[in-house]
């Protein structure tokens, strides 16, 4: 993905850059300062926390929609293989006459 908040990550990340991009910091002045005065080990989990987002955005999600899509085809597989023989059995449940079933749709049964 292109953009600042993707780029100053990337650069977080690499070690290019001492502190985290404004958008992963607390809007609050305070909260800020106190984040960015914290020692080294809470910017390396902030590292990883922006790593694991990353991935999420990257890879979690398009592998939800594949997954979704799969889920949906095989539904849809599965409606067609059930439905496809439905109007000759309802026809020959109304007539009990497997003859006119035959005549009116041919090799359905």
């Amino acid at each position: 993905p292109h953009g600042t908040d993707w780029q100053a990550r990337a650069a977080y990340l690499g070690g290019h850059r001492a502190e985290p991009p404004e958008v992963d910091l607390p809007r609050h002045p305070t909260l800020r300062e106190e984040e960015l005065a914290k020692p080294g080990l809470n910017r390396e989990t902030a590292r990883k926390v922006a790593w694991w987002r990353i991935r999420q955005i990257l890879f979690t999600y398009p592998l939800a929609l594949v997954v979704a899509g799969l889920v949906l085809w095989a539904l849809w597989r599965l409606i067609q293989a059930i439905a496809g023989p439905l109007p000759a059995w309802l026809l020959w449940f109304a007539t009990f006459d497997t003859a006119v079933v035959e005549a009116c749709l041919p090799g359905a049964f």
